[in-house]
């Protein structure tokens, strides 16, 4: 049996500015179809609200479709019964830990088999619930989980592994370091006329800001220049460049930032607070484009026992700087080795 928990792992203060937050929580609730693949296996589904009947009608309907039959004896879905008593911050975590009927009733559906917790992002509330339930967490160490899973973990995790990253510079926490970091990125990439700052610990593109070099008079001209190497040269050191392409971003960077979700954060100051409070990632960027790939995903699982298992892969699809959908499995035209990724990854992963 698996007992699936839907969680979104932000701090409080950013679940203020989500809107329906309770639905965010439940977007995990797809690993159900995996799941029932397993004959063998029946799900324990604790969602963040009670569901309604038409909505559990279309899961068991797609099920059905899907090949696996009738589910209605094998999927449960459960609502914690403090949920809508407690603050909407709350994790559905931490509301089941407060629901003693919800958790009785989970047991009475466990009724003694073999049965695990499987969490979206691995949290202390998620091994609290483990706990009160009396079985194991399939999850790593939620410390971890939660580094690499950040902007900054996740970079630094691949240029370990030397795998192929954007240009760009991570791990920023102070304003002298980000001037420094993207003047040197602008410099040594003139050709590159947009940057990213990403805040580490965001989703779905709420902690993105967009930084274009042709708002910058003085910046557009040199990165021109650089185009030219000789005559550049000729005029300016390298130190010259990069110092007069810091002292704009000095003046300008909080004038000319266009941040890309006004919601989370309403004003280029909130957002550079933020970044700097929270740290960082530069990256380089294209511009957007309407229904463009932009970027590959992986899921694979590493069981307890180290061995590594590719679940499925997919690209992106962006409109904007929002994903609308996603392309499953990654077409032919794809040029990463999804198992070689997973396998170079999972290698390192275990070893944490």
């Amino acid at each position: 049996m698996e007992v699936h928990l839907h969680n979104i792992a932000l701090d409080e203060l950013s679940k203020l500015s989500i809107e329906k937050l309770q639905q965010k929580h439940n977007s995990h609730i797809c690993r159900i179809f995996r799941a029932a693949q397993d004959g063998l296996v029946d799900i324990v589904c604790v969602t963040a609200f009670e569901l309604p009947e038409e909505v559990r009608s279309y899961y068991y309907k797609i099920l059905d479709m899907g090949g696996m039959g009738s589910c209605r004896d094998r999927v449960h879905f459960v609502a914690p019964e403090m949920a809508g008593r407690l603050p909407s911050t709350l994790s559905t975590s931490k509301l089941l830990s407060y629901s003693p009927k919800t958790l009785a009733r989970i047991r009475k559906l466990v009724a003694g088999r073999p049965a695990y917790v499987m969490s979206s992002q691995p949290t202390s509330e998620d091994i609290q619930v483990s706990l009160q339930l009396n079985m194991p967490l399939f999850a790593g160490d939620p410390s971890k989980h939660r580094y690499f899973s950040t902007k900054c973990g996740s970079r630094s995790l691949f240029k370990r592994l030397q795998m192929p990253v954007l240009k760009g510079g991570y791990d920023i926490y102070n304003m002298e370091e980000l001037i420094n970091t993207l003047a040197i990125l602008i410099y040594s990439n003139p050709r590159t006329l947009r940057w990213f700052l990403k805040i580490d610990n965001e989703i779905e593109g709420r902690g993105l800001a967009v930084v274009s070099i042709n708002s910058f008079a003085a910046i557009r001209t040199f990165t021109r220049a650089l185009n030219h190497t000789s005559i550049i040269a000729a005029e300016f050191t390298e130190t010259e460049v990069i110092k007069a392409i810091a002292e704009e971003l000095s003046a300008d960077l909080e004038q000319r930032l266009k941040v890309c979700d006004k919601q989370a954060y309403s004003t280029s100051k909130s957002f550079l607070d933020a970044f700097l409070l929270r740290g960082g990632v530069v990256e380089a960027g294209a511009a957007p484009s309407e229904n463009k790939v932009t970027s590959l995903a992986i899921n694979f699982i590493i069981e307890p026992n180290g061995e590594c298992t590719v679940v499925s892969s997919h690209e992106k699809l962006s409109q904007g700087h929002k994903t609308i959908g996603c392309i499953c499995p990654c077409q032919k035209t794809c040029e990463v080795n999804v198992e070689h990724v997973a396998r170079s990854l999972h290698r390192h992963l275990w070893h944490q």
